[in-house]
């Protein structure tokens, strides 16, 4: 990642303009879009600087002023290089300032979309830099290649310059992705019940379709209280944890007729109705959930261990997670999350049982809604597998010598590493390896 400068100025004063001394390049991120067979490298110029601040000495009783130099660092320059590991072809692309990240490959108008420490979204070409049209737009909580015009509203389409005119309560929202259909959920309580209200776009023609609005209400609570709910990956069902005098539920509705489709006894987490931290209701992938909540853990007084219940809907599963298990974290995103244990990384499976990957996932590779890759050590290197978090199927993609090496990309068969700090491996079944060296930093 690259790292963004800082200047602290500890209280209001005069500043003089700032002054850079040493200049260096340096390697940045290595990246690979998993929609296309290219990598992507960065490089970037770091500054050395000082600034002189006429500022407060808080340390001194008097409170006097005096002039501070502050010294830091500043990234002023970013080049980024796209190199073909079949070919071994690069291009490189026009410099652009400040600091960015990468975001999508538009193959088809060779843009490679970034955005900044902002959210701003910006898009990169060989010739120079364009900006996206209809005012800017941030990455906000979109799945790629959506990005979302700031602060709400229109929806643009990166990989098709496509765009969904919306306004701003329309654009707001929790957003689902179906198939091509992009659902945006606004959750709200009113006189007892939870409103759920879905803008609902779809993708799949030759431009995109606004569909009806879904508008949904739970049924009032007359006692008890909510613990948590969620909307399941699909965009087209609800989930909620109700407690009441007569016990604890998991109800499912589904949005689009508003039918309650299961009804699930479950173990309450909630203390109290006032208790917190509140316990989470998250999507892992598919039909799985996790309900959890955070607790001392009794072996560890400084860590917690968050424990409750797994959940597969559409087989009316709940089991409870085993006390011995202590989750440390739920990673991942809506509908592709795992739990990391202090044995590794687990997942839910059909029955609801929570199930292990013998390895611990660190940083994996999203493939799709639901599917990550992964690695672990076997036979004195490392093997590469997926896992879809909706199914619990587990793939085999191959195998590498080095466990030093770091997994870029995966490709049906293929499998592309960054291998020590400049070159990069392609490895597949339909030829030899093929190893290029990244380009040099330059100047």
């Amino acid at each position: 990642m690259l790292r963004f400068a800082a200047l602290l100025v500890v209280s209001t004063g005069c500043v003089l303009p700032a002054k850079t001394a040493h200049s260096e390049m340096r390697r940045g991120p290595i990246w690979a879009d998993p929609r296309a067979d290219l990598v992507f490298a960065w490089s970037f110029r770091e500054r050395d600087g000082s600034q002189k601040v006429y500022e407060t000495d808080h340390s001194d009783p008097s409170k006097t002023m005096h002039w501070a130099t502050h010294q830091f660092k500043q990234v002023d320059r970013n080049r980024v290089s796209i190199i073909d590991p079949r070919t071994g072809a690069v291009t490189t692309f026009a410099e652009h300032e400040g600091e960015v990240q990468p975001l999508f490959w538009d193959a088809h108008h060779a843009t490679l979309w970034v955005f900044d420490r902002s959210g701003i979204v910006t898009g990169i070409t060989a010739s120079g830099v364009t900006h996206p049209g209809h005012g800017g737009f941030v990455t906000g909580d979109l799945p790629a290649p959506f990005v979302q015009a700031f602060p709400h509203g229109n929806i643009l389409d990166l990989s098709t310059g496509q765009i969904a005119k919306l306004d701003k309560r329309a654009g707001d929202g929790f957003p689902t992705l179906d198939g091509s259909v992009l659902r945006l959920s606004r959750l709200t309580i009113a006189d007892a019940s939870v409103l759920v209200d879905q803008t609902v776009i779809d993708w799949s023609n030759s431009g995109p379709q606004r569909r009806p609005d879904v508008h949904f209400a739970t049924p009032a609570l007359t006692s008890g209280y909510r613990e948590a709910a969620t909307v399941l990956p699909d965009g087209r069902r609800f989930a909620e944890v109700v407690t009441t005098p007569t016990g604890t539920q998991l109800y499912v509705y589904d949005l689009a007729s508003s039918a309650l489709v299961a009804t699930l006894p479950i173990t309450s987490l909630t203390k109290s109705p006032d208790a917190t931290p509140k316990p989470q209701l998250y999507a892992l992938g598919g039909d799985k959930l996790a309900f959890v909540a955070a607790e001392r853990d009794r072996d560890n007084p400084l860590g917690d261990c968050w424990r409750g219940t797994a959940i597969a809907v559409d087989t009316r599963a709940v089991v409870a997670i085993p006390p011995t298990t202590c989750i440390q974290s739920v990673d991942g995103a809506h509908g592709r999350r795992w739990l990391q244990t202090t044995t590794g990384t687990a997942y839910v499976d059909a029955r609801a049982q929570l199930a292990s990957l013998d390895t611990l996932v660190s940083q994996p590779l999203a493939l799709g809604p639901s599917t990550i890759a992964y690695t672990r050590t076997a036979n004195g290197g490392i093997d590469v597998e997926s896992i879809d978090l909706a199914t619990g199927t587990i793939a085999k993609l191959g195998h590498h010598a080095s466990q030093a090496d770091t997994l870029l990309n995966v490709r049906p068969g293929r499998l592309t590493f960054m291998v020590g700090a400049n070159r990069i491996v392609t490895e597949g079944n339909d030829g030899p390896a093929t190893s290029i060296e990244l380009p040099p930093l330059g100047n």
